[in-house]
């Protein structure tokens, strides 16, 4: 279906290389650093159909930690040479040399990861003659300055599709952003469930770092001030009056919270039940002997953690903020509570403790939900439809490999 008719060829001498070979595509990041964001860029690369997608992966600040593993799946990773500032004048050069590239590589879509990699996204698609895709995963406090306010509804005048991660997020940019009708699309994000349910159960607690014993209360978020990891300490004293085995892990880089929270926990005299792991890579393995995933967030969108634990088949209790309705099942695959409600988390968090076959039905009803929901192959199916439908070519009989 994708070969010229014999007519174009002879007529024209030539066949339009755009329609036999692949698609080029350009995406473009800030940096491929431990986020859910480059996770979720990478899972997309590393699926993208290789017969009709030749994905290239520009990193605009420079080496990130899923680099080495995106170039295995046969993915080209380079990086644009901009400088700290994405609004400094060596970026600008960046972005002019880049631009040239794409143009000279002949990339037919380019595609913007977040809002700096968005804005840069359409400028140079259009001195490449390339269509532009920008993407939203968050419900806006990351485009809170004018500035960038201004650049992102400019950015919108010039995108061909804006993606966004959630109906939440979607609801919240038809809201706030000018340009975007008619151009805005939900493609949620995905989880590899598999990769999510690699741990055992069964694992040793002393090799992973944590107590041999007692029920374990996991977070898996950056400790960034909007994550909220004081509500969760926050409710750990009244879990500890009834569960006082219990441990409280916290995993995720420190985004300048980690002082005020080791505080927190030695004023409410909880220090030898809370764990700060830092940035973890076996997160998985955590999943597995954990009894309970929270998510305190005051604001969220498409959250990969709490996708990552409902397909570990982890019972979860999570803030009732942005797109994570739109994940956790309220009394079905976990709970969902009012954002700074400590009595309420305290008592949810409890009840999953009190009463482990539930806990483990609830478990099993999240992951059934992720693995019909937000499958790696329905997400990455539907930015190839995308792409396909930009790029000019037929969808209606294409039928994508990772499906």
């Amino acid at each position: 279906m994708f070969e010229q008719s014999e007519s174009v060829v002879a007529s024209t001498g030539f066949v339009d290389q755009r329609k036999t070979e692949p698609i080029r595509i350009a995406l473009i990041v800030e940096r491929l650093n431990a986020s859910g964001m480059a996770r979720d860029l990478s899972d997309l690369c590393a699926h993208l159909d290789r017969n009709r997608f030749t994905p290239m992966v520009i990193s605009l600040l420079g080496p990130g930690v899923f680099d080495d593993e995106l170039r295995a799946t046969g993915a080209t990773v380079t990086y644009a040479g901009c400088g700290q500032s994405l609004a400094g004048w060596q970026s600008f050069r960046a972005l002019w040399r880049l631009g040239w590239r794409l143009r000279r590589e002949r990339i037919r879509i380019v595609h913007g990861s977040h809002y700096w990699s968005s804005i840069y996204a359409v400028v140079v698609a259009k001195m490449a003659g390339a269509r532009a895709v920008t993407n939203r995963i968050d419900l806006g406090f990351c485009a809170s300055g004018l500035l960038m306010r201004w650049l992102v509804n400019a950015s919108n005048l010039g995108a061909d599709a804006v993606v966004a991660n959630c109906d939440a997020v979607r609801k919240a940019v038809l809201d706030r952003e000018a340009g975007v009708a008619g151009k805005l699309k939900l493609i949620y994000n995905s989880c590899d469930c598999e990769r999510a349910a690699s741990g055992s159960a069964s694992a040793d607690r002393g090799h992973l770092g944590m107590p041999a014993k007692g029920p374990i209360i996991l977070n898996v978020a950056n400790l960034h001030s909007h994550k909220r990891q004081e509500w969760l300490l926050g409710a750990a004293p009244g879990v500890l009056a009834r569960f006082p085995d219990a441990t409280f892990v916290l995993v995720g880089k420190d985004m300048g919270q980690l002082d005020s929270l080791r505080r927190l926990a030695a004023d409410l005299h909880i220090e030898r039940s809370v764990i700060f792991t830092g940035v973890r890579h076996d997160v998985f393995s955590l999943l597995a002997v954990a009894s309970v995933g929270t998510l305190t967030s005051e604001t969220e969108a498409c959250s990969n953690t709490l996708l990552e634990y409902c397909a570990a088949g982890l019972p979860v209790v999570a803030t009732n903020v942005g797109g994570n309705a739109e994940i956790v099942v309220h009394g079905v695959s976990g709970f969902l509570v009012q954002a700074g409600d400590l009595s309420e988390l305290v008592a949810r968090i409890c009840e999953l403790l009190e009463k482990p076959e539930h806990a483990r039905q609830m478990g099993s009803a999240g992951r059934e939900l992720v693995q019909r929901k937000f499958s790696i192959g329905r997400a990455v199916g539907e930015y190839e439809e995308l792409f396909l439908n930009l790029a000019g070519e037929p969808t209606a009989q294409y039928q994508p490999e990772s499906a």
